[in-house]
This record gives structure tokens, C-alpha cells and sequence, in this order.
């Protein structure tokens, strides 16, 4: 085989995955994003939680879908001493989110992640969990199901784990 021939038909294999890419995109697009709707935002009122569903469609075929846990209080404060007036106030931190994502990469499979919630200033969020990835027509409500599932398993753990490194810090002038 000459260098030409396989160069056509190596050339056909890319139409070929530049095709299956469009064809992921339409099913995304007319399917499968409207069932992740329907199937979390289901899981979202029927599961009374501090939780939301939304969508990032700002990179059109780079939508995410995600159920995350509302910005809350975190529990923990820094206690303000205002010696001259002989008072005390307190700087309270707000633990942000922890969500499960549904991501349209660019060879338009679906992404599955969880992003762990982040205490800013005092406990990053980590990298993210990478669950799986799906063919758009893959996905089904049983299985989005087992990720929330694994999703709520996942935030049980963090929040019952200790990551932060014991101890203090003292701040001089």
C-alpha cells in the first residue's frame, strides 16, 4: 500500500469520527439533555436537600448540567476582637457547593463528575471525582439514578473526613 493510500483512507476514518461527533451532538441536543433535566430536577424536588439543578451553556456543545448543593454555612469562624471597644465579632465561612456534573466535551460524549465543596480560604475542593463517560443515547434514568446515589456518597464522606492539617496559625504584625 502506497503512502497516498493510506493517507485516503486514513482520511476516511476522520470523516467518519467527525460525523459520529455531529450525530452525538443532535442526540445531546434533542434527547439526552432533556432527560438529564427531567431526571434531576425530579431527584431535586423529590429529595428534600439544599440542592439545585442548572446548566452552564455558555461554550455552545460544551453545555454542563450539574445538581449542586447550595452555598452554606460552613460552621467554622474566625473570631474578631476589637480590643478598644472591648468587643467581639466574628467572619464566618461559607462551605460552596459540591455537585455532580454532566459535561459535553468536545468530542461531544458525555463527562460525569463530581466536584467536591470547598471551604474558601480554609479546605480546598480537591480535584474532581471523574465517574464515567456515555454516548449520549447511553445515558438512561437508572443510571443518572446510581450517580446521584454515588454523588450523595460521595459528599457523606467528605463532610465525615478530615483533609485540613491539625493545628494553627499565628498572624504577626
Amino acid at each position: 500500500m502506497t503512502r497516498l493510500e493510506i493517507i485516503r483512507k486514513t482520511s476516511v476514518a476522520y470523516k467518519e469520527i467527525l460525523s459520529k461527533i455531529e450525530t452525538r451532538r443532535a442526540t445531546w441536543k434533542n434527547d439526552t439533555r432533556n432527560m438529564l433535566l427531567e431526571q434531576l430536577n425530579e431527584v431535586q424536588r423529590e429529595v428534600n436537600l439544599n440542592w439545585y439543578v442548572d446548566t452552564d451553556n455558555y461554550l455552545e456543545n460544551r453545555e454542563v448540567i450539574f445538581l449542586s448543593f447550595n452555598s452554606s454555612p460552613s460552621g467554622i469562624k474566625t473570631v474578631l476582637h476589637d480590643e478598644q471597644q472591648h468587643e467581639t465579632d466574628f467572619r464566618h465561612y461559607v462551605k460552596k457547593g459540591g455537585a455532580l456534573l454532566y459535561s459535553q466535551l468536545s468530542d461531544s460524549r458525555v463527562y460525569v463528575t463530581i466536584q467536591y465543596p470547598e471551604i474558601l480560604e480554609l479546605k480546598d475542593c480537591g480535584e474532581p471525582k471523574y465517574l464515567d463517560s456515555f454516548e449520549p443515547e447511553e445515558l438512561t434514568a437508572d443510571i443518572i439514578l446510581h450517580h446521584v446515589q454515588e454523588f450523595l456518597e460521595e459528599m457523606i464522606n467528605w463532610e465525615q473526613n478530615v483533609r485540613d492539617i491539625p493545628g494553627f496559625r499565628v498572624i504577626t504584625n
